[in-house]
Order: C-alpha cells, then structure tokens, then sequence
C-alpha cells in the first residue's frame, strides 16, 4: 500500500493514503492483508459535511479511528477491534464531520494528550 502524503497531527509527521472517491471510501483496510505502520494511514475526505459512520467489515487487524471537522478540530477517537463473526458495528463522528483517520492500532494512546487541542494539518 502507498501512503505517499505527508500530513501532521499536532507535531507528529505521518505519511498517509488519501481516500476521496465513494470507491475509496467503501474499501479502505477491507482485505487489506498488512497493516498501517506506526506513521502511516488513511486519510477519508468528504466533500460534505455530515455525521460520519465507519465500520470494520473484512478489516484484518485492529485500527484507531480519529474524526475530524471541517476546521480540521479533534471531535472524537475510537479504537477499532478486529470483528470475527458477522457483526456490524458503527464508529460514528458524534458531531459533522468531514474527515476520518485511520491509523495503527493504539496511534492515540502513544501519541495523543486528549486534554489538549489536536489539530490536523494537511
């Protein structure tokens, strides 16, 4: 997979997958067999702004997912654990939103002080 765009979460340089189109959008990690590395992800733009849901439907490892407004704010973080039976479970973006990062599983708990501001910078 190639993560060819530099972005930064406060201080933190990542490299990242944009994903713009609906295609893209329904795919990201599904059947994907390698997972992120601690600096990279994908990145889901969205041309509206609406309340956001993800879910983690042929993921194949577990993901952190962070949600974004159009002033590119922390609005709220999960963490996304491997789905084994046929279960779908939402991750919504509680606010409008119109970004979503997904990155390694336990990105926000290694990096992130969630007591102050988080930014996104693209």
């Amino acid at each position: 997979m190639l993560y060819n765009t530099p972005i930064k979460i406060n201080d933190i340089s990542l490299q990242v997958r944009i994903m713009s189109t609906e295609e893209e959008h329904k795919k990201g990690y599904s059947n994907v067999l390698i997972p992120p590395g601690d600096t990279e992800g994908m990145l889901f733009e969205f041309k509206e702004n609406s309340i956001l849901y993800f879910h983690m439907t042929s993921v194949l490892f577990p993901l952190d997912i962070i949600f974004f407004n159009d002033k590119n704010e922390y609005i709220v973080h999960y963490e996304m654990p491997v789905i084994k039976d046929n279960r779908i479970v939402l991750y919504n973006s509680i606010l409008k939103s119109n970004k979503a990062l997904e990155l390694k599983s336990g990105f926000v708990k290694r990096h992130l002080d969630l007591t102050e501001s988080i930014i996104l910078y693209r």
